[in-house]
């Protein structure tokens, strides 16, 4: 079949400002003005019922009653004080657990272009003793994942973009929608809970040859792995970012890959200039995907009239 260059989403680090200085990959005129709910605005019209942490499932649920919670304000301002130094994965997950329903205080103009050059909407902790409009993560997900907006946590409304406190790619906010955790597909990770295999290095790249004689299934993804709204955000970058006028993508599904799911999008690695490039390349596009996801390079021996349209799938 040939030899796959598997670009791996890099390991996720929350804690700790966007620190890729690039220019935006997409045009700002080309990022849609915010469409975000309303304070009260329910997600959807039934609540999937809650799980205790720790038990497999949907841990995070968007629960009404449980919206604009001043205590987790409260739990999120004293976490931010720990030094970034100090925080580990306990404080990590008393964080997220904070965030989820925490009131914050959204600017003006919500959205703005990191340092990366993707699109955050911007929470910042209310000021002491002021009466000020909320909203909450638990209220806004959706409509973040679905326009492709990650989330960005602040202690000031005065603090510069590259000084946030917690930073959410939009995969994560995805993964929050469609599975009720941060931490991405139940079924890739329990593929990667198994035996450990080799994966890539932190350059993002790694060589996986696939032999004519084992068994692998190429096809087009279904909807469940890439939802509507995701294709489209992956249109519009490949479009607008990679100058691709026509991306196509496929799905590969090998047993001897980690996790066995891979999307492919149909430029080969011959096209980039070099290997950081390439890298650089894949970290913003996998910014959309949840967490512990890769893609696929088109092999050097494919031709992209095998691979589905993207638009098709929009």
């Amino acid at each position: 079949m040939g030899l796959f260059d598997r670009l791996r989403k890099p390991p996720y680090n929350p804690d700790a400002p966007v620190n890729v200085p690039a220019e935006p990959v997409i045009p700002h005129s080309a990022i849609p003005e915010p469409e975000l709910p309303e304070r009260h605005e329910q997600v959807s019209d039934g609540e999937p019922p809650a799980y205790a942490a720790g038990i497999p499932g949907r841990r995070y649920v968007s629960v009404p009653d449980e919206r604009f919670n001043l205590d987790d304000t409260n739990r999120l301002a004293v976490a931010m004080e720990i030094p970034r130094e100090q925080r580990d994965a306990r404080w990590l997950d008393e964080f997220q657990s904070a965030a989820w329903n925490a009131s914050m205080v959204l600017p003006a103009e919500p959205v703005f272009v990191g340092p990366d050059g993707m699109p955050y909407v911007r929470f910042q902790l209310p000021p002491v003793g002021e009466a000020v409009e909320t909203n909450c993560l638990s209220n806004l997900f959706v409509s973040m994942a679905e326009q492709g907006l990650g989330a960005a946590f602040f202690k000031n409304n005065t603090d510069l973009p590259e000084t946030a406190e917690y930073v959410v790619p939009t995969g994560v906010i995805e993964s929050l929608r469609e599975y009720g955790t941060w931490d991405g597909d139940p079924d890739d990770l329990a593929e990667l809970a198994s035996p450990p295999q080799q994966h890539a290095q932190e350059s993002g790249i790694e060589k996986a040859e696939v032999e004519t004689e084992r068994q692998v299934m190429v096809g087009s993804p279904s909807e469940s792995y890439l939802p509507k709204h995701t294709a489209r955000l992956l249109y519009r970058h490949l479009t607008e970012g990679w100058k691709m006028e026509d991306p196509r993508i496929a799905l590969v599904v090998d047993p001897q890959m980690t996790p066995s799911r891979n999307l492919v999008i149909g430029r080969k690695f011959s096209e980039f200039p070099d290997p950081e490039i390439a890298a650089q390349a894949a970290r913003m596009l996998l910014w959309y995907l949840p967490p512990r996801r890769y893609l696929l390079l088109m092999p050097e021996n494919w031709s992209a009239d095998q691979m589905r349209p993207l638009r098709d799938l929009c």
